[in-house]
């Protein structure tokens, strides 16, 4: 009776411990890749940023907006277009100083100047 309970015992442990390296595990795999926001273009805030460009998650908290909501103005404005899920840069946005990173870690998004309205 007593080898039943401590071998019972054990297995409780052991299956206490593997669950909370399961939880220490995916707890680190969700902490490093935290500030990817969104698969959309512009949702990275982890690419470098050059001095006066934002992406365009971090532009939009800057201007009080969710992306989704600054990327629907930014269209209104001409600065890029819709193509389905895409979002492309237009020659008025370029001429305003945005610009589309293709190649990143991440995937595509843009870089807006700070000094840009949208308002």
């Amino acid at each position: 009776m007593a080898q039943e309970c401590l071998q019972l015992s054990w297995r409780f442990t052991q299956r206490i411990i593997r669950i909370s390296d399961e939880v220490r595990i995916s707890v680190e795999r969700v902490s490093k890749p935290a500030a990817a926001e969104a698969p959309i273009a512009g949702a990275s805030d982890t690419e470098q940023e050059p001095a006066g460009k934002l992406t365009t998650s971090r532009f939009a908290r800057t201007l009080g907006l969710k992306t989704g909501e600054l990327l629907d103005r930014a269209i209104a404005f001409g600065y890029i277009e819709a193509q389905g899920e895409q979002h492309l840069l237009t020659s008025k946005g370029q001429q305003f100083g945005v610009e589309f990173i293709a190649k990143s870690r991440f995937g595509p998004y843009f870089l807006w100047p700070e000094s840009l309205e949208l308002v």
